[in-house]
Parts: structure tokens; sequence; C-alpha cells
């Protein structure tokens, strides 16, 4: 049987649950996209790396903006 791809709102979930175990000065853009290309092994998420990038950066902006935290999150 083949699975659908994720949504978009699942990529979002997998990048949010990955960003709140990250450490946001040691973890690299390159490794968050690589952890979620992990996550679905089963799907080319080449096409979707556009999304993912641009939802780490949004995510991680929105929950630095709430705890009053600076990220060195390399992009």
């Amino acid at each position: 049987m083949i699975k659908k791809a994720p949504s978009d709102d699942q990529l979002k979930d997998t990048v949010q649950g990955l960003l709140k175990e990250a450490d946001l000065e040691e973890m690299t853009m390159k490794q968050i996209c690589q952890r979620v290309f992990d996550t679905y092994p089963e799907h080319d998420l080449s096409v979707r790396k556009d999304f993912i990038k641009q939802t780490v950066k949004s995510v991680s902006s929105a929950s630095l903006s709430y705890s009053g935290q600076r990220s060195k999150l390399i992009t």
C-alpha cells in the first residue's frame, strides 16, 4: 500500500516537535531538514524543502518571540 505524502500541517507539526527538542544554538537548517526527511523516509520531500525551510523560520521566530530568546539557527 502506498502512503500519502505528509500534508503541510503534518510537516509543520514535525518541525515544531523537532524545534522543541533542538538546541537552536547548535542546530543548522540542513540538520533540521534532514531530520524532517528522516521522519518520512518513504517520501521524496526534496520538492518540499523550501516549504520546510520557511516553516522552520516562521516556527522558530514565533516560539522565540514568546520566550524572549534569540536564536542563532544557522540557515
